[in-house]
């Protein structure tokens, strides 16, 4: 059984809402922490908290209870939600039954336009708050009020001077366009997540504690719906969506585009050009260090729609040593080629690069595919030995409660 209540307390500079789990004789604390002044915004039901542990809840499975009020519609579209999931990875995720003290019927009201918005700083944050700070998204438009920005996600809670320079450098960046930004503090990392899985419930969550103000809740795509989609993570344009309800729509922005027609956008803003946040993982944690794979491929983006001069990454291109990891990285390298079909300010010499590039990943990744086929093998047949001892040990525990607790423990 799965078991979520909220408790909440304030001093006179934060508000503290804290998420007691409970499941299989476990008890997790996950806490996100913001500043006092935000109370006005924050929303009295639990749907952030729901969001937050729908990846657990499907994890441990069966009937999971909310000690609080929730609203219906969330309920609704959770229900889609773990459908999707269950689809795509049956090996990590089980059928749940989300049941709530309270469901509020929430009939679907006239929304506002206002929005509140995860910002990191990178290009595809700074391509969404510009694209609706200048209008560009059509009928879609949004007035982005806030944004904020999570110590506890990217950046570990012990790394607190990392996230204040991460934090002053994106500040810089809406200050121009007057966007206020907030600083939210969360343990959620504490308990074993699997974060590339499920990050989004994170930051969907964080939205939606300001569902009492703004009906609209802006998640940056990372992932275009052109030819990325078989390589789902955790934030994708098909399940994002089922994280919202009646009263709170969440939007997955910039999904029809790629990171290059994103870099096309956000090249004419001078001050994310100056601090815009692609890796900041060398020595200097205050910088990008201008040669890992992501940075090499930000400097494409923008020289492939004729910016050179980017502050924050320099134009020095150096793919000699890198390898692609996966194929949707392969086919970032390949969406950059055919960008330069239409624009042509790549040279020869770049371009040979670049085809030489996806030539050995791709080389690699065969090999490594071969490797991951006799690893999986080899990984089923010792899973099902460890079933096998523990389902033996388990038989001679004479209650059924304690069987079911002793596997759960062993094999969850």
């Amino acid at each position: 059984m799965f078991e979520l209540e909220v408790k909440e307390e304030e001093n006179e500079n934060f508000i503290i809402k804290t998420a007691l789990i409970k499941f299989n004789d476990i008890t997790e604390e996950i806490y996100v922490k913001l500043p006092i002044s935000e109370k006005e915004y924050i929303t009295d039901l639990l749907d952030p908290f729901v969001i937050m542990s729908i990846y657990k809840m499907m994890k441990v499975g069966g009937k999971c209870y909310v000690r609080g009020k929730v609203s219906k519609s969330l309920l609704d579209n959770l229900e889609n939600f773990c459908n999707c999931w269950i689809v795509w990875r049956p090996d990590l995720y089980k059928p749940i039954e989300i049941i709530a003290d309270e469901e509020v019927d929430d009939i679907p009201k006239k929304l506002n336009n206002d929005a509140v918005t995860c910002f990191s700083g990178g290009l595809d944050a700074c391509f969404t708050v510009y694209s609706h700070y200048k209008k560009l998204a059509g009928r879609n438009n949004k007035n982005i009020k806030k944004a904020i920005m999570i110590h506890g996600a990217d950046i570990p809670l012990t790394n607190k001077e990392e996230f204040d320079i991460a934090f002053n450098s994106s500040k810089k960046i809406l200050d121009d366009i007057n966007i206020p930004l907030v600083a939210v503090e969360t343990n959620y990392r504490k308990y074993k997540h699997h974060w590339e899985m499920e990050y989004i419930s994170l930051f969907i969550s964080a939205l939606t504690l300001y569902s009492k103000k703004y009906s609209n809740g802006i998640i940056s795509s990372g992932q275009s719906i052109d030819f990325n989609l078989m390589y789902l993570f955790s934030s994708n344009p098909i399940s994002d969506e089922y994280l919202g309800s009646n009263n709170f729509k969440v939007i997955n922005y910039g999904k029809v585009y790629s990171r290059t027609e994103k870099a096309n956008v956000v090249k004419e803003w001078e001050k994310a050009l100056k601090h815009i946040r692609v890796c900041w993982q060398g020595k200097d944690k205050s910088k990008n260090c201008r040669v890992c794979e992501k940075c090499q491929r930000t400097i494409l983006n923008f020289k492939v729609c004729g910016e050179d001069d980017v502050p924050a990454i320099n134009n020095i291109i150096q793919l000699d040593n890198l390898i692609l990891k996966n194929k949707a990285a392969i086919s970032a390298y390949k969406e950059i080629l055919d960008y330069n079909r239409k624009t042509n300010y790549l040279d020869e010499h770049i371009i040979s690069e670049i085809k030489n590039l996806i030539k050995k990943s791709e080389d690699k990744i065969n090999i490594s595919n071969n490797n991951d086929f006799i690893n999986e093998l080899k990984l089923k047949i010792r899973e099902k030995k460890i079933n096998d001892i523990v389902n033996k040990i388990a038989w001679w525990i004479p209650v059924k409660k304690w069987r079911d607790n002793f596997r759960n423990n062993i094999l969850m």
